[in-house]
């Protein structure tokens, strides 16, 4: 509902620049399919500059023995691909996570 409501109130039926960032696991069907939906949305109402990054919480990116989702050099890393610095862009964010950590 929020989405609809930007859509509506900055670009009434056209194309939206607002960067979108989805962040989501790649264990859970649930999360997959709710941040599927968002996109989907976004893509709907008009958002053009999506970005879905999709982390495996149990793998263990750098082999130090701490799983993803709560690795917290790994998690930067996720944060810096939505975010990069530098950027003048705000993008709003979607996450589909279980825990606070991750």
């Amino acid at each position: 509902q929020q989405l609809k409501f930007v859509a509506e109130k900055e670009r009434p039926g056209g194309k939206l620049d607002q960067p979108m960032r989805v962040i989501y696991r790649t264990k859970s069907e649930f999360f997959y399919s709710t941040c599927r939906s968002a996109i989907d949305l976004a893509t709907n109402l008009g958002f053009t500059d999506i970005q879905a990054l999709e982390y495996d919480p149990e793998g263990d990116y750098d082999s130090n023995g701490v799983t993803n989702d709560l690795d917290e050099p790994f998690l930067q890393s996720l944060a810096d691909l939505a975010c990069p610095s530098g950027s003048d862009a705000k993008p709003a964010f979607f996450l589909c996570t279980l825990i606070e950590q991750d």
